[in-house]
C-alpha cells in the first residue's frame, strides 16, 4: 500500500495512529524526495488537522537530524515554501525550528523572526521575541570584548521580557530574562544582585516543573541554570575556613568540572549556547575568583601535588588552579572595577585606574603597596553597605528577636569591628539632647583616631514621634564638627512594616531639624531591593555646607 497516496483518504484516527507509529511504518523503503514531498503536503494542506501538521513538522526535523532528509530542504521549506496563514501553534513551531539553523541562513531567518515580532497574534509575537533572544545569547557568546558581551546580553534580556509580556504563560522567557540579568551582574561582580536573581531563577524553574507536568523542560535554561548553580557553589567557598585542604580542593574540582562540562546533546545550536555560557562563566568570573581569592593556597597546592596517591583528575585541576593563581599577565582589560570593588569596597575608581597604570610599570611592588593602602580607606557608601550587612545578620539571629537596644547596638558594633572599622560605643562625647551634659553615643566610627561617623539606634514598636525626634536631635548634638554623613537605625517590631515605613518617611520630611532640611531622597532604597530593610537620606544645610543623615529602618522578626 502506498502510504503517500492513501494517507489523505484515511480517517483522523488512522492518521493519528500513523504519526504515533511513524518509525514502524517502513520509512526506509521510501526515497528522500517522496518522503519530503509527502510531509510537506501534509503541513501545507488547508484541510489537514493541526495535530497532524505539527507531528509531520516534528518528524521532518527528526529525519533531518537522522540525515535522511537534507538540511537544505527543511530550510528552503520553512523559509520560502511556507504558504498561507497557518495556525498559531504551528507557526510558533516553525519559528522555533528556523532558529536551530541560524548559522546556515542567518540574515533570512532573522528577517522572518523580526517580521513575526509584529504579528497580530500574541503567541506568535511571543515566540518570535523568544527565539531572537536565544539568537542574541548565541551571538553574545562569540564576542570577546566584555562590554559588547554585556550589551548583547542586555538586548537579549529585553527580547525575553517582550516575549513574556506578549504571553503571560512564558515562564521560560521570564527565566531566561533573569538569567541574562544574572550573567550581566556576574560580569560586574555585583554579588548582592546575583544572589537575589539566582533565588528567583531557581524558584521559577521549580514553578515551571510543577505546572509543566509531562512537558519536556527547556534544555537551554535548565543547562544554563545548572552552570550558574555550580558557579554559586564556587563563589560560596571561604578558603579562610578550610581545615581539610585536600577534601575542599576535591569539592572545588568537582564543582568546577561540572560547571565546565555542562552540555546538551540533542542539537548543536542549543548545545553551543549552553557550553559557551559555561565557558564565559569560567573565563570571566571563576578564574578571577581563583586568582584573587586563592593566592594563600599556593603552598597547600604544592604539598598536595607531591602526594603519591593523588589522582590524575586532582593533579590536573590543581595544576590548572596554580597556573591561574600565579598568572602575572595583568592587563588593564583584566582589572575589572566592579570585581575589585566587590573584594575591596573602600577603593575608588581612580584607585583602580592608577593601579592599572602603575602595575604595568617597572615597580610593581610600589603599585601593590599603594593600592593596598587604598583598600584600608573608609568610604561612607562602604560604611552604609557594611551597616546594611550587619542589619541583615541581626535579622537572622534569633538571640536578638527580643533584645534590648544596647544588645542590638553591641551586635552591630561587633560586626563593624570585624569588618575592620574602628568603633567605640557609649562614649562621653558632644552634648546631650537637653544640652546640659555630655551625651552617650551609641556607636562612633573613627578613622585614624578621628571621628568619621555617628551611628544612633533605637527600638520602635510603632511610630513614636517624640522618641524618634529625640534620637535624631541627639545625632546633631553628638556631631560637634559637622561630619559629612551620619546614620540613624530603627529596629522596628511594628506588625505592618510597610505602613510604618511610609509614615516614617512623612515624619522625617516634616521634622524641624537643628540644621535646615534641604533635600530628601528615598531612591537609595532601590539599590538594596529588600522588603524588610528600608533606607532614605536627608540632606541638611550646616553653616553653608551640606551634611547628610541616612535613615535605616530594619524589621525585627517576631
Amino acid at each position: 500500500m502506498n502510504i503517500y497516496s492513501n494517507y489523505f483518504e484515511w480517517t483522523l484516527k488512522e492518521k493519528v495512529n500513523y504519526w504515533d507509529d511513524f518509525y514502524i511504518n517502513g520509512l526506509d523503503e521510501y526515497n528522500e524526495k517522496d518522503t519530503f514531498k509527502f510531509i510537506k503536503k501534509v503541513i501545507i494542506d488547508d484541510d489537514e488537522k493541526v495535530f497532524c501538521k505539527r507531528r509531520a513538522l516534528q518528524e521532518l526535523l527528526v529525519l533531518v537530524y537522522k540525515e535522511q532528509i537534507s538540511v537544505r530542504k527543511i530550510i528552503g521549506f520553512l523559509l520560502d515554501d511556507w504558504d498561507g496563514e497557518q495556525d498559531a501553534s504551528l507557526e510558533c513551531l516553525r519559528l522555533k525550528y528556523l532558529s536551530l539553523f541560524i548559522q546556515k541562513e542567518k540574515e533570512d531567518i532573522k528577517k522572518i523572526l523580526v517580521e513575526k515580532k509584529e504579528d497580530k497574534d500574541y503567541e506568535i509575537k511571543s515566540e518570535a521575541n523568544y527565539q531572537l533572544g536565544l539568537i542574541k545569547v548565541f551571538e553574545a557568546n562569540d564576542i570577546y570584548v566584555e562590554e559588547e558581551y554585556k550589551k548583547n546580553m542586555m538586548e537579549a534580556e529585553l527580547l525575553f521580557e517582550a516575549s513574556k509580556e506578549n504571553d503571560d504563560n512564558r515562564i521560560d522567557a521570564e527565566i531566561l530574562m533573569l538569567i541574562c540579568k544574572y550573567l550581566v551582574n556576574s560580569m560586574c561582580f555585583n554579588s548582592q544582585q546575583t544572589n537575589e536573581l539566582y533565588k528567583q531563577i531557581m524558584s521559577l524553574i521549580w514553578e515551571k516543573a510543577i505546572f509543566s507536568f509531562n512537558e519536556p523542560s527547556n534544555q537551554v535554561y535548565v543547562g544554563i541554570s545548572r552552570s550558574i548553580s555550580k558557579l554559586e557553589m564556587i563563589k560560596m567557598k571561604d578558603v579562610e575556613k578550610w581545615l581539610d585542604y585536600r577534601k575542599e580542593f576535591n569539592n572545588l574540582c568537582l564543582q568546577f568540572y561540572e560547571l565546565k562540562n555542562v552540555d546538551y546533546k540533542e542539537d548543536f545550536y542549543h548545545n553551543k549556547i549552553i557550553n559557551d555560557v559555561s565557558n564565559n562563566l569560567v573565563e570571566h568570573i571563576v578564574e578571577p575568583i581563583f586568582k584573587y581569592n586563592y593566592k594563600s593556597t599556593i603552598s597547600k597546592i604544592d604539598v598536595l601535588l607531591e602526594l603519591d596517591d593523588i589522582s590524575d583528575k586532582e593533579k590536573k585541576f590543581l595544576m590548572y588552579l596554580k597556573r591561574t593563581i600565579t598568572n602575572d599577565n595583568i592587563s588593564s582589560q583584566n582589572i575589572n572595577f566592579n570585581f575589585m570593588k566587590s573584594i575591596y569596597p573602600r577603593v575608588k575608581e581612580e584607585d583602580i585606574e592608577n593601579f592599572k597604570k602603575q602595575i604595568l610599570g617597572p615597580n610593581k611592588e610600589v603599585a601593590i603597596y599603594e593600592f593596598m593602602k587604598c583598600t584600608k580607606r573608609y568610604s561612607y557608601e562602604g560604611l552604609l553597605d557594611s551597616i546594611i550587612i550587619a542589619c541583615i545578620k541581626l535579622q537572622g539571629n534569633h538571640m536578638y528577636r527580643k533584645a534590648s537596644e544596647d544588645d542590638r547596638n553591641g551586635f552591630i558594633r561587633d560586626l563593624l569591628d570585624s569588618m575592620e572599622y574602628s568603633t567605640k560605643d557609649q562614649t562621653r562625647w558632644g552634648t546631650s539632647n537637653t544640652g546640659k551634659s555630655a551625651g552617650e553615643i551609641d556607636i562612633m566610627v573613627y578613622e585614624n583616631n578621628t571621628p568619621y561617623a555617628v551611628i544612633e539606634a533605637m527600638n520602635l514598636s510603632a511610630l513614636s514621634v517624640e522618641y524618634i525626634n529625640t534620637h535624631i536631635n541627639k545625632i546633631f548634638g553628638y556631631d560637634t564638627t559637622g561630619l559629612q554623613y551620619n546614620y540613624v537605625i530603627s529596629y522596628v517590631t511594628a506588625k505592618n512594616f510597610s505602613s510604618f515605613w511610609e509614615k516614617y518617611k512623612i515624619h522625617v520630611r516634616e521634622h524641624k531639624y537643628k540644621y535646615e532640611l534641604i533635600g530628601f531622597d528615598d531612591s537609595i532604597d532601590n539599590e538594596f531591593h529588600y522588603s524588610d530593610i528600608k533606607v532614605a537620606l536627608t540632606k541638611h544645610n550646616r553653616s553653608g555646607n551640606i551634611v547628610n543623615l541616612y535613615h535605616i529602618c530594619v524589621k525585627i522578626p517576631e
